[in-house]
């Protein structure tokens, strides 16, 4: 049920054309008040609408309004409840909505190593596959977005997957890069079996040119 929210959550984004930060911190909000809060099947929509309207008012100039929400989810909710979804996890989240996305690691990895546009889209492809699942959750931002760099590197044949550099940036080693990889190659794997068919959103949204087509290559 998780997998089918976030799907449909990073579809809904695209759409709208929202910052990748707002994704981001989204999927954050709503995993940190699912730890807490125990939330029926009917109203777990209703979760992942109220943590992208929290996130779209901290990080985007011009947020949705709450009536594109209600559109957004079919009129399955209307403005009060979406209202006091946002109050509950606003009081449970303690108000702490700020934290440091895997995304904004691997925008900086991708500056360090100078990787070329299609290694980048790829990177977060398998970024965002990750978010889709709980084996990866455990994993620091910092760690998703270095493996996920590293395993793009290699699956485009770089000749420099790992550098000085790196290691002296991240203070990681490249043997415990490549473990971590490993995790998200599973992903990557299992995403990509011909069975997978309730999850289309994020292949749909990295297979436009702005994402470099990279969900029809792999």
């Amino acid at each position: 049920m998780r997998s089918i929210l976030i799907d449909w959550i990073i579809e809904v984004h695209f759409q709208f054309k929202l910052k990748t930060e707002s994704l981001f911190l989204t999927i954050n909000m709503i995993d940190r008040y699912l730890e807490k809060i125990m939330v029926t099947k009917e109203n777990l929509q209703l979760v992942g609408v109220s943590a992208m309207l929290i996130a779209c008012k901290y990080e985007e100039i011009w947020p949705p309004l709450i009536k594109d929400y209600i559109h957004m989810c079919d009129n399955a909710y209307d403005k009060e409840q979406i209202i006091n979804m946002e109050l509950s996890m606003l009081a449970e989240l303690d108000f702490n909505v700020d934290f440091v996305s895997s995304n904004c690691f691997l925008e900086r990895f991708v500056q360090i190593t100078k990787a070329d546009k299609m290694t980048h889209h790829l990177a977060q492809y398998m970024i965002e596959i990750s978010m889709l699942d709980y084996s990866s959750i455990h994993l620091k931002p910092s760690y998703l977005a270095m493996s996920a760099l590293y395993l793009a590197k290699k699956i485009m044949n770089s000749s420099h997957p790992w550098s000085k550099k790196l290691a002296q940036v991240t203070n990681y080693s490249e043997k415990f890069v490549v473990t971590l990889s490993q995790v998200l190659l599973k992903l990557l794997k299992s995403y990509q079996k011909p069975n997978n068919t309730h999850l289309v959103g994020l292949k749909k949204k990295f297979s436009t040119e702005q994402f470099s087509n990279i969900s029809s290559y792999f």
